[in-house]
């Protein structure tokens, strides 16, 4: 009879434990929020060692607030991207786009901390003055960024993101890929639906 109550009370611990066990969630199914979001970047970055303002736009799918994957695409401000090459004065077009991907740690916080890549192709442009080309070359882009992040609104976020531009397969006589490769400091502001 002892061997049956312990018998009994070790089912009736085990069935207990089980179901005071917390939901598995699953990679697939109703427990995750999918949402997206698009907005407006400006980053600072270098080429040749000369500051470059560039304008662009990003956007993607946002899984559970946490993980997003999408696009961009930046281009420089020609205006202000004036180089002496051979002694002569060149205005310089840039621009790239490809895939983006990251990471927001603790995105419920007003201020949160974060990172992600962007990998795609582009291309440069010099041209004279009048804006006849002298150069146009394409290459590949990886740029890795840490970033920090405010939430406005549930419908605003700030980012102000720290990263560095790797610049491969350029092929000219004016640039490399060192030349063009730099740090960068990129301002977004993104809207989507943020909240829970």
């Amino acid at each position: 009879m002892k061997k049956f109550i312990y018998l009994l009370a070790l089912i009736l611990f085990v069935v207990e434990t089980v179901q005071a066990q917390d939901k598995t969630d699953y990679l697939v199914g109703d427990t995750h929020n999918i949402s997206g979001f698009g907005g407006l970047m400006t980053e600072l970055s270098a080429v040749n060692n000369q500051a470059i303002l560039s304008f662009g736009g990003g956007g993607g799918a946002l899984i559970d607030q946490r993980f997003f994957i999408g696009g961009y695409g930046m281009g420089n401000l020609v205006e202000f991207s004036t180089f002496s090459i051979n002694g002569h004065p060149r205005l310089l077009e840039m621009g790239h786009g490809g895939l983006w991907i990251g990471y927001h740690h603790n995105p419920q916080k007003v201020v949160h901390f974060g990172g992600s890549a962007r990998v795609g192709f582009g291309g440069l442009a010099f041209t004279n003055l009048n804006g006849d080309p002298i150069v146009n070359d394409g290459f590949f882009v990886t740029t890795s960024q840490l970033h920090v992040e405010m939430n406005v609104l549930p419908f605003l976020k700030l980012n102000l993101s720290g990263g560095y531009r790797n610049i491969f397969g350029l092929n000219n006589d004016f640039v490399d890929n060192r030349d063009v490769s730099s740090p960068t400091l990129l301002f977004g502001m993104y809207f989507g639906w943020f909240g829970e």
